[in-house]
């Protein structure tokens, strides 16, 4: 069980979208980010904008297969908005 634990899913295609079913299933607390347009709903996971996250709370982040480009830049197919993962990001996680 991941009861307790706090992990952004950051962009993907539908393939994040089995990964966010099982995260669920296992009782994890999801922020999705650059799912804006997703309309699909699941228990436990909160659609949040990437400056909106607090990084300094998350247990762990799942990024789309291909990661980001040398920019930072997510690739997200249900969202609009750009998703650029910065290093002062990455930063406020924990150790």
């Amino acid at each position: 069980m991941l009861t307790g634990m706090q992990i952004a899913v950051i962009g993907g295609d539908a393939r994040q979208l089995e990964i966010i079913r099982k995260l669920t299933e296992l009782d994890a607390r999801l922020s999705l980010i650059g799912f804006e347009q997703l309309d699909h709903a699941f228990t436990g996971a909160v659609k949040e904008k990437l400056d909106e996250v607090d990084f300094s709370n998350m247990d762990a982040l799942i990024l789309p297969v291909p990661g980001t480009n040398l920019e930072g830049h997510v690739e997200t197919i249900f969202s609009n908005e750009k998703v650029i993962l910065t290093a002062e990001m990455l930063l406020k996680t924990p150790e």
